[in-house]
């Protein structure tokens, strides 16, 4: 008997490759291959090649509650801050933001965008009369370097009267003396551009200074509405129940269970929708940039059913160009080897697009 009561209560040994996020939720690895269990019961499988799947995968346990952000984020390997930012995008645009487009990201300058950008600066510090040692200073980089962008990018000293174009050529005479000229040239030379500016800076603080300015009633009065808007927000509670939300509405909450099967459906459909982007992909050009997006078009496209004593024949409507609709029946074909039967029937499915030979 008590051997027995032992045998009872003894738990199997995990099987290998299997990882526990918590007393709930766990997910074994074989392979390429992934599937993810909530008390048992089958939550996700996905290739580890799918990115964009184990994203939603995590996101849905966290949202479901199943397990929390960081058991989940330390247990697949992410930081905290990744999951929410994967959280983020799926509530902007859904499960298409999951997955990264090929490149740079768009909000992150290239190394030539950066390049240019420094040689403007290089530029406009040295307008304003900043010595080669300043700029190095300023930006991290050596003389030398300084020196070799400036030549790169044809600067030349205005040192020379001619190159400058400062007005201190006067016409003068026949019979006027070199001396003259000299000291009539000397006396015309004008200011540096730093002590032009900074007498400009000094003129403009005298005059601003004389007048009232007529912004200061509105500038004050925009601060103090700022003011009661802080206190205001201040005042309004973190959290509010969703009851005092939408009082006069009937809150319907879904069942765990239920949501449990609309998550694995949704995960289910993507899945489908993955492996069709696969098989269009030796056939459309653009599979990676618009894949999902023509394979959404085709399932909402029209199509004309003709059921035969063997065959039920599904023509889908010919898309927007030819070569979507070329790439589509070589869909088709590949669909058609797998000799699928309509559910519930012994007629074959057999799949083409309008005007193209079946």
């Amino acid at each position: 008997m008590p051997s027995q009561l032992k045998e009872l209560r003894s738990c199997p040994p995990p099987s290998s490759g299997t990882v526990y996020v918590n007393d709930q939720v766990s997910f074994r690895t074989e392979g390429t291959q992934r599937v993810i269990s909530v008390h048992g019961v089958v939550f996700a499988h996905y290739s580890m090649e799918d990115r964009a799947a184990e994203a939603y995968a995590m996101i849905t346990l966290w949202e479901s509650e199943y397990a929390t952000q960081t058991q989940v984020a330390r247990t697949f390997g992410y930081s905290a801050r990744s999951l929410r930012r994967y959280q983020e995008r799926f509530e902007g645009e859904g499960i298409r933001a999951l997955v990264r487009k090929p490149g740079r990201p768009a909000d992150r300058p290239s190394g030539r965008a950066q390049e240019r950008g420094r040689d403007q600066t290089i530029l406009h510090l040295k307008a304003k009369g900043a010595s080669n040692r300043a700029i190095a200073g300023k930006l991290g980089l050596s003389e030398k370097a300084i020196r070799k962008r400036l030549r790169r990018l044809g600067w030349q000293p205005q040192t020379e009267p001619a190159a400058s174009g400062l007005l201190f050529e006067k016409d003068t005479p026949d019979d006027a003396s070199p001396t003259s000229e000299a000291s009539e040239n000397t006396i015309d030379i004008p200011k540096g551009a730093a002590a032009v500016a900074a007498e400009r800076r000094v003129e403009h603080t005298r005059t601003s200074n004389r007048r009232p300015s007529a912004a200061i009633p509105i500038i004050q009065e925009a601060a103090e509405r700022v003011a009661e808007l802080i206190a205001q927000q201040k005042s309004l509670p973190l959290r509010v129940p969703l009851a005092e939300a939408r009082p006069d509405q009937d809150l319907v909450k879904l069942s765990t269970e239920r949501k449990h099967l609309t998550n694995v459906l949704k995960l289910v459909a993507y899945q489908i929708e993955s492996d069709l982007v696969n098989l269009i992909r030796p056939h459309h050009a653009r599979a990676e940039d618009e894949g999902r997006t023509l394979i959404q078009t085709v399932l909402q496209s029209t199509a004309t059913l003709e059921p035969t004593d063997q065959e039920l024949r599904v023509t889908l409507s010919p898309l927007s160009s030819p070569h979507r609709s070329q790439a589509v029946a070589a869909l088709c074909e590949n669909l058609n080897t797998a000799e699928t039967c309509f559910p519930g029937t012994n007629l074959r499915m057999r799949f083409a697009v309008a005007g193209h030979p079946k």
